[in-house]
This record gives C-alpha cells, sequence and structure tokens, in this order.
C-alpha cells in the first residue's frame, strides 16, 4: 500500500508525517521552521531588534517606506508556502505517496493553495482549516484518526 502525507503547518512551522498505513501510527519524516513567521512586523523591515526602555522600535534609518509591516511578514509566509511546496514535491518523488492530507491555519491554508505545483495538488485528498501545528505529536495523532 503507498503511504499517506500529512502536513501539518502554520506560518512558521510544517511538519509532514507519513503513515505507511490506515493502522499505523504516522511519523514525523520533515520539520521545517520559518523563524520570519513569529517575527514581530518591524524586525522584518529593519532586519534588527531594537530595544530603548524595553520597547521595541523600529530604526528609520534602515526603514523602507515601501514595504508595510504586514506586505513583509505577507512575504515570508510566501516564501515558507513556497519552500513547503518544494519539500512536499521531494517527498512525492522519493515516497510516492497515494494522498496528502494538509491542516493549516485557514489564512495560511489559502496561501499554501496558491504556492502548490501540478504534482502536489493532484495528490491533495483533504483539507483541514485547524491551527494544531503547535501540538505534541501525541495531540496531532488525536486529530487524524478520521482519515488516517
Amino acid at each position: 500500500m503507498d503511504p499517506i502525507l500529512i502536513l501539518v503547518a502554520d506560518q512558521a512551522r510544517a511538519r509532514i508525517l507519513m503513515s505507511e498505513t490506515r493502522a499505523s501510527d504516522p511519523m514525523e519524516i520533515a520539520d521545517l521552521v520559518n523563524p520570519s513567521g513569529r517575527a514581530h512586523e518591524g524586525d522584518l523591515i529593519t532586519g534588527e531588534k531594537g530595544t530603548t526602555s524595553g520597547r521595541t522600535h523600529i530604526s528609520h534609518a534602515n526603514y523602507h517606506p515601501t514595504y508595510t509591516e504586514n506586505n513583509a511578514l505577507e512575504r515570508a509566509a510566501e516564501e515558507f508556502a513556497i519552500n513547503i511546496n518544494t519539500e512536499l514535491e521531494r517527498l512525492v518523488r522519493s515516497h510516492r505517496p497515494a494522498r496528502i492530507h494538509v491542516i493549516a491555519p485557514p489564512k495560511f491554508l489559502g496561501l499554501l493553495r496558491t504556492k502548490r505545483s501540478k504534482p502536489v495538488q493532484a495528490l491533495i485528498e483533504e483539507e483541514i482549516a485547524k491551527d494544531i501545528s503547535k501540538l505534541s505529536m501525541n495531540e496531532i495523532r488525536e486529530h487524524l484518526p478520521d482519515f488516517v
């Protein structure tokens, strides 16, 4: 039987699990991290952290007015979604899964859809709009029995 891949992701972390059969427990085979996904917007624009009296500030010398803070976070999330797709393509070639299930928060799930390649898209069987990426493996497994 062909394995099943399960992507559990948010804009800061993507965990890819594989289950050999419906009866076997999924194992984590990839853990991708996007540190920019949890950064403060201002840190992405200036490229550095600065503090004064315990407060974060943006150095105006490094500030680029053409980039808004939200755009910096969105660009980082888009790059991460592309990296996730690249890893999924690699795993599809090496493991030849029968299907892929995706679990991600609604906004990031939509972004992942726009960055998927045709080979990955063809294997997507189910998507769940839920943020479980920070949960332990045991907690993640509790969300999987319906389709694994």
